[in-house]
């Protein structure tokens, strides 16, 4: 401790973001001070197909499961808030073109598959970036 008592030290985070519990213990004293932290996840880096690819459906009709990514920072960690936005080759998607991201790091967005039969491509890119995950489905 310093001339006023106090005791201070750094705490570096790792690379997985969550709950951090630092406790500091005086000896002779049974009460020891604790500090709860959080680390949160860093700037999304990151796309990932989680449900959704490779579907396929009736011409027409909308495929039976949403096309599921999820934003990740440079350690895997899932980003909330992210902006997705999604584009389509074909078909329609159901809902906004631009989605944000869960608690989850998950975007989602549902797809009508066109009249025509054939393939698809349904891709999802992180807003403002060049970053990119790509779903194929076939309208049959």
């Amino acid at each position: 401790t310093d001339a006023s008592g106090n005791a201070s030290t750094a705490v570096a985070f790792g690379n997985t973001s969550g709950n951090v519990i630092v406790t500091a213990q005086v000896s002779g004293v049974t009460t020891p001070a604790v500090f709860n932290l959080t680390a949160t996840a860093g700037a999304a880096a990151s796309l990932v197909i989680v449900s959704g690819n490779n579907q396929a459906g009736t011409a027409g009709l909308a495929l039976a499961a949403p096309l599921v990514v999820r934003a990740t920072d440079q350690y895997g960690n899932a980003v909330t808030g992210a902006t997705v936005d999604w584009t389509t080759s074909a078909g329609a998607l159901s809902g906004s073109a631009q989605e944000v991201t869960t608690a989850t790091g998950t975007a989602s967005i549902a797809l009508e598959l066109p009249a025509v039969a054939g393939p698809v491509t349904t891709t999802a890119t992180l807003h403002g970036t060049a970053t990119t995950a790509v779903f194929t489905e076939t309208a049959m």
